[in-house]
């Protein structure tokens, strides 16, 4: 199958990569700039004809770019489109209400923290509140500018959720359940939006959340492959546990490493 690149607005990443969700297409590649270089783009300049910026965006898929304008100029018409953005909506919210701590963590404090509360994912961005968090999520809303501006002009849904996938790991955390206990990267940003009609909002919402995806809802989340033990060691749970328990966290650490 011969692919082509196209050159697109950035802000329709997240709508592009949806319509191939819908159209089953699995062969193609998103460009986009998440260095603070540039560098991933470079190679693509001499489509444009001028440098490429943050604004910009290469699609390498089947559709030509004729083809992939077209995609985008019917999306904001297309109903099966709208009602995967509104069922991923309400299932984003439901996975993050069920598994999500908003903790950041700290593998001591985030056992501490999930075990007794039942919480099973605890994620923080690498790097903290510093300008690098405040350029994932401003390159998390210019994937999905069109996404937001339909959701606010649709006036239906209270929230919006939407997911960008950033060319770098760019956070971690620790996942757990019945038999493991396991850290993981992701290249994988979640943000949900909160409707607020209220007149001092002139921009129509509030971010509700934005995190680092590090469960199976994610595309790119991996193992780190670290051990936890030493960490473990200095939790709470771990200090003043039984032998058994004490015994059962270090199982959960191994099982993480193995399963």
């Amino acid at each position: 199958m011969k692919m082509h690149e196209a050159l697109i607005d950035r802000n329709h990443v997240c709508t592009i990569r949806d319509i191939f969700t819908i159209k089953g297409v699995v062969d193609y590649k998103l460009i986009r700039m998440t260095g603070d270089d540039g560098q991933e783009l470079k190679p693509y300049e001499a489509i444009a004809g001028r440098p490429l910026t943050r604004h910009d965006a290469i699609v390498i898929s089947q559709f030509t770019e004729t083809e992939i304008q077209d995609l985008i100029e019917e999306a904001m018409y297309d109903e099966a489109l709208q009602a995967l953005w509104s069922e991923r909506t309400k299932e984003g919210i439901r996975h993050y209400n069920i598994h999500y701590s908003s903790d950041h963590p700290i593998c001591a404090e985030t056992v501490d923290y999930a075990i007794p509360d039942g919480i099973d994912a605890s994620s923080s961005f690498d790097g903290g509140y510093d300008g690098l968090y405040d350029r994932i999520i401003r390159d998390a809303f210019w994937d999905s500018v069109s996404k937001v501006a339909w959701w606010l002009c649709e006036e239906k849904e209270d929230f919006l959720e939407f997911r960008s996938i950033n060319n770098h790991y760019i956070g971690s955390g620790i996942i757990r359940n019945d038999v493991m206990i396991r850290e993981m990267k992701t290249k994988d940003v979640v943000l949900i939006l909160e409707r607020d009609r209220s007149e001092q909002n002139e921009a129509g919402f509030l971010i509700l959340t934005a995190y680092p995806d590090i469960t199976d809802r994610a595309e790119t989340a991996v193992p780190t492959g670290r051990d936890l033990r030493p960490d473990l060691h200095t939790s709470n749970a771990y200090k003043y546990g039984s032998a058994a328990e004490r015994h059962l966290l270090d199982q959960k650490a191994l099982n993480g490493l193995t399963h």
